[in-house]
């Protein structure tokens, strides 16, 4: 990878870092009332998992805000906390005869085609969050769909506290253990040991050929720190690892839009 090397700043943000979402709704339940014609009621026929359902009229909806765990595939067994992930989306979507309100963000369709939106119950009740205050998932931040960032940020803090779900015993790999077929949805920890910028991302370098790549464009959400200040800290993020080929060298990247997904450790 080419790149030039930053140089370390002299300040640094506070140890938790859940910076610049100071710009995001951070009530899950507030804007519905002034969101008008934008939100919309929907009848799910089916539940795939604990983040993605199928509306009546065939359309596939991916929640916004949570990565809940896999179910098992081709004989692979079910991620800790997929079943139950799964049965209560559909538990709550049953409560409601199936109908549940759909709002949009920023960016309506993910990369699969499947549309983007975040959930609600009649009463109002944000279904992500609901999700990941019961540890029935992770916080994912993809930007430019921030509405409920800290919230969701939020929730999966109070539930990291309190030790539910996926945070009970939570699978935590270092960097430096990585293996090459570590790839997917991971949670990563290790210390930063080298920035650098290339003419369209931020990288920040982890042991074990291990990138996190920010792209230039998310770099505006950065607001109360910049990614070189990681630089020599402890951090954990987490997010999608795929491998990349280059130059006769494998190594591992995962991009991160957000700082919300980012806590640095010391």
């Amino acid at each position: 990878m080419l790149f030039r090397v930053l140089k370390r700043t002299s300040t640094f943000g506070a140890l938790f870092i859940c910076a610049g979402l100071n710009s995001v709704n951070s009530d899950c339940r507030a804007s519905i009332q002034s969101i008008g014609s934008a939100f919309t009621f929907d009848v799910i026929e089916k539940v795939y998992d604990g983040d993605t359902v199928r509306l009546e009229d065939g359309g596939k909806i991916r929640l916004i805000g949570i990565n809940t765990p896999e179910l098992g595939r081709d004989g692979s067994p079910d991620q800790p906390y997929a079943v139950q992930a799964k049965s209560r989306l559909r538990q709550l979507v049953n409560s409601t005869n199936r109908k549940v309100g759909v709002l949009m963000d920023n960016q309506k369709k993910d990369r699969f085609g499947r549309t983007l939106a975040h959930l609600f119950l009649p009463d109002s009740t944000n279904i992500s969050a609901l999700l990941l205050r019961e540890g029935l998932g992770w916080h994912i931040a993809v930007t430019p769909n921030t509405e409920f960032l800290e919230c969701y940020a939020r929730e999966q803090q109070e539930a990291r506290a309190k030790k539910l779900g996926v945070w009970k015993n939570p699978d935590i790999i270092d960097a430096a253990s990585l293996k090459l077929e570590d790839t997917g949805f991971q949670l990563i920890t290790g210390r930063v040991v080298r920035a650098g910028e290339s003419r369209r991302h931020v990288w920040l370098n982890l042991p074990f050929n291990f990138s996190i790549r920010i792209d230039r464009e998310d770099l505006k959400y950065f607001i109360s720190w910049r990614p070189e200040e990681l630089l020599h800290k402890r951090i954990e993020t987490s997010g999608w690892i795929y491998a990349y080929n280059g130059k006769g060298k494998r190594e591992l990247r995962m991009q991160v839009h957000h700082p919300a997904v980012i806590r640095v450790i010391r």
